[in-house]
């Protein structure tokens, strides 16, 4: 028969069995059951884990096709959210593309959020660039400057409304910053396949707000002049039939009353020359006039269409120089200040656009010269290579200023 023998120790108590002579303590038995409880309740808090997963991904996805902008936090949501890509011929992508379709110029900084990744010479130089968004195209913008001669090939355009209060809290900028007086507003987000694109806000038909690297800028639609209406303006104030704005005089006036009034640096002009070329890539030509002063070049009168009205700007002879047919041209103001440079036109003014420079500045002893490529540093070597390049250019064909000439170059090509 077998037999049991149980001691008694202190905090101890020992079972012997002759047979298993195994000792298990009363302690022992207790971690036993403590670690099973403590599997018990870690199984039962990782089913209700997952439980609560798997509510979190199923309200995931009832957002999932709110569009959300690279330039804001992922909290900017809109359940009013569409896709409009290039082939899509509905009623809603009509609207779209009468909206906001065609030509857009920067013409001012609005406002920029907490963090911006542009310098102040950055936007300064922004200003009256230009873009374009069309089914087929749209003009790139993000966070730095070379965005902008990036195109988006046949990009796709998501529609989103967006809150005053999602917005001011995503963006770090008000809608009083940005003159937007409704309780909302629409955001475009224009891609491609690639990836490439820019984001922008409707404000009306006219105005749209870019935004980019931190920086809101106000863009205006360009009014896209035809060519036709271009040149048969610019032949009617050649031949002194109709009256042009001269920006230099301030008022309307005749080109024969422009050349002999004497009102600008009183002396009278000659139109010797002309020539017809795309001074600003907007694919509508300007006119150039070379003025002359006792039989002496002096002069350039500019003349651009815009909005059914031929403007005038005056240029010095060193300030227009070695014109390209590309439009880009040499400018000089000293001995060792010169550079290449473009027009752009910004409603009634101008502006260059500065492609490289040579800058010198004079302390008390020496001349230095510096040499800029894009507003950016670069070496006298580097520099010169690109005047090269520039010198190699075809240069615009000018005409001489005769009524021949002027019926020839500027009568509408059938």
């Amino acid at each position: 028969m077998n037999q049991t023998k149980i001691e008694l120790k202190p905090f101890m108590l020992v079972v012997r069995h002759k047979i298993c002579d195994s000792i298990i303590t009363y302690g022992e038995r207790l971690i036993i059951m403590m670690k099973k409880r403590i599997l018990i309740v870690v199984s039962l808090l990782l089913v209700f884990a997952f439980s609560a997963c798997s509510q979190g991904k199923e309200k995931d996805n009832t957002g999932s096709k709110s569009n959300v902008s690279t330039s804001a936090p992922s909290s900017v949501m809109s359940n009013q959210t569409e896709t409009v890509s290039n082939s899509d011929n509905s009623t809603d992508s009509k609207e779209i593309e009468k909206t906001y379709f065609g030509q857009w110029q920067i013409v001012k900084e609005l406002a920029f959020g907490p963090v911006s990744t542009y310098s102040s010479d950055e936007i300064k130089n922004l200003i009256g660039k230009r873009l374009t968004f069309s089914k087929e195209s749209a003009t790139c913008f993000g966070d730095n400057v070379e965005y902008l001669s990036k195109i988006a090939i046949n990009p796709n355009y998501r529609r989103t409304v967006i809150s005053k209060k999602d917005f001011e809290e995503n963006y770090g900028v008000t809608f009083e910053m940005l003159g937007i007086t409704r309780d909302s507003i629409i955001r475009i987000d224009a891609s491609d396949a690639m990836e490439n694109g820019s984001t922008f806000f409707i404000k009306d038909n006219d105005t749209l707000i870019l935004s980019g690297g931190g920086v809101f800028f106000e863009l205006k639609r360009v009014e896209i002049s035809s060519v036709s209406s271009a040149l048969e303006a610019y032949k009617a104030v050649l031949q002194n039939k109709k009256e042009f704005t001269s920006i230099d005089n301030n008022k309307e006036l005749y080109l024969n009353d422009f050349l002999t009034n004497k009102e600008i640096y009183e002396i009278t002009f000659k139109a010797t020359r002309f020539t017809v070329l795309d001074m600003d890539g907007d694919k509508v030509p300007e006119v150039v006039l070379e003025l002359s002063s006792n039989d002496i070049p002096r002069f350039y009168e500019v003349l651009h269409y815009m909005n059914n009205t031929v403007y005038g700007y005056i240029f010095t002879y060193r300030s227009l120089g070695e014109l390209k047919a590309d439009g880009t041209f040499m400018f000089s103001s000293g001995a060792a200040d010169s550079g290449v440079g473009k027009l752009k036109f910004e409603n009634e003014t101008y502006d260059i656009d500065i492609l490289g420079k040579i800058e010198s500045n004079q302390d008390d002893s020496d001349l230095t010269v510096s040499f800029f490529i894009d507003d950016k540093p670069v070496t006298k070597e580097e520099y010169d290579a690109f005047i090269n390049k520039q010198m190699e250019k075809k240069d615009t064909v000018w005409y001489e200023f005769s009524q021949e000439n002027i019926e020839k170059e500027l009568s509408v090509k059938p």
